[in-house]
């Protein structure tokens, strides 16, 4: 998308979905990077420093990881920028005064590296998504895979929830953005003329697409009936929705116009960690929602998230009763991750090192699972559910090979939170 700002404003650019470039360019004038996780950030340290040393571009470095600039820019010391915020309106900004040699202080929502440490500048309003133009496409789009999709397309921005494992409400804002029908629907054409054969409508939560317009509902029904008509009904997925987010008419629409399948943000049985995690939901509201989707004939995957910093032993086992009693198409089970930004991300900050290590993340759980010791607490909620998952879907217990997946499945997941948390640390401190 930044890409396409560029070049429909007279500025060409090269676009590459991979920092694994062996042929660094000889001539860059400003290296822009979109870093939205702590896996982007490591991936980027090399490049970015080879880069450096061969052209000595402007690094401006955006994503949603920039929310926390301090971070990005301690853990990249070769980047001189953070868009801190949508980037839309203030690359252009940036270019501008870049072909005038400087200085940035006069561009909003930035975080500058100088001798003196880091400058923000002050905040910039919420672009506006209507009259964009279209996005830059890799060429190899049509071989990527984003969850069985080659892109999820963006419709619209920001989400009146608030939970605090989840950075969109601070990023985008409470209040919804969305494009109109025509303009989401001229970009699909694009994008098939491209080469994009599986698309996913994208902003969030899917269903918000259109509030606060007297012809809401409608409106996002024209939005996927025209992706239907574009991709086909199997090639669409329109599925990331919050409970409390559908009727029967946004259901209807996505039954007969989607491939079927709703990923329901459940996160856990228990009321009490859901207050906690501000979720805004209760386990009536979702029960009464997953049959309401079932009736429709969607088929409803779980979404649920343990080891939480707050979740207690009866918590969890309520989230396991929880799970059995919705008997559910699929499910989603994951740690608890406190990704850059969130309210959950900045509890850990808060803390450092003091009690991290009696966390769930890294505590040694004194339960063993199937002849598996030396799990964490997080560990092993996560694989225990995982199997007690496989146990409803299939209504047996897990193959040996298939409970071995699920084992990498965890430590993987674990590893990687575990890693990112004491890089956070590691970073926080400087």
């Amino acid at each position: 998308m930044i890409s396409g700002i560029c070049e429909a404003n007279g500025y060409g650019t090269t676009l590459s979905n991979s920092v694994n470039i062996l042929n660094v360019p000889e001539s860059i004038d400003l290296l822009g990077l979109s870093l939205n996780s702590i896996q982007d950030l490591l991936d980027a340290r090399s490049f970015v420093t080879k880069v450096r040393a061969k052209s000595n571009p402007l690094i401006v470095a955006g994503g949603t990881i920039c929310v926390v600039p301090e971070l990005v820019l301690a853990a990249l010391p070769e980047t001189n920028l953070a868009v801190m915020g949508e980037g839309d309106d203030t690359i252009l900004e940036i270019l501008k005064v870049a072909e005038m040699g400087g200085p940035y202080e006069s561009v909003e929502g930035m975080a500058i590296r100088s001798s003196s440490g880091i400058i923000k500048t002050s905040g910039r309003p919420l672009p506006s998504l209507q009259g964009r133009p279209f996005p830059k496409v890799p060429e190899n789009i049509g071989t990527q895979d984003i969850r069985g999709v080659n892109v999820y397309m963006e419709t619209h921005r920001g989400c009146i929830g608030e939970c605090t494992f989840c950075l969109v409400h601070s990023m985008f804002g409470r209040n919804i953005r969305w494009r109109p029908v025509e303009e989401v629907t001229a970009e699909m054409k694009y994008l098939r003329k491209r080469n994009v054969r599986r698309i996913g409508i994208s902003g969030g939560t899917v269903t918000l697409y259109g509030i606060g317009d007297d012809r809401g509902a409608e409106r996002f029904t024209d939005l996927l009936r025209n992706a239907h008509d574009i991709f086909g009904k199997e090639n669409v997925a329109a599925s990331d929705v919050r409970v409390d987010c559908v009727d029967q008419t946004t259901l209807k629409a996505i039954k007969q116009f989607t491939n079927g399948w709703l990923f329901f943000g459940i996160e856990s049985g228990s009321n009490s960690l859901l207050k906690t995690m501000r979720k805004g939901i209760d386990t009536e509201v979702i029960e009464e929602k997953v049959q309401l989707a079932k009736q429709c004939g969607l088929k409803v995957n779980g979404s649920f998230i343990v080891g939480h910093p707050s979740e207690s032993e009866d918590q969890y086992l309520e989230s396991c009763r929880f799970l059995r009693r919705l008997n559910l198409d699929d499910y989603s089970i994951n740690i608890a991750d406190p990704i850059v930004g969130t309210p959950l991300y900045h509890g850990i900050v808060a803390e450092r090192a003091r009690s991290i290590e009696d966390s769930h993340w890294f505590k040694q759980s004194d339960k063993e699972l199937k002849g598996l010791k030396h799990l964490t607490v997080a560990e092993y909620r996560h694989l225990n559910m995982l199997n007690e998952a496989y146990e409803v879907i299939f209504d047996m217990n897990p193959t040996s090979a298939d409970f071995l997946k699920m084992r990498n499945s965890t430590t993987i997941e674990s590893d990687r939170i575990k890693r990112d948390i004491g890089f956070v640390l590691e970073n926080a401190e400087r």
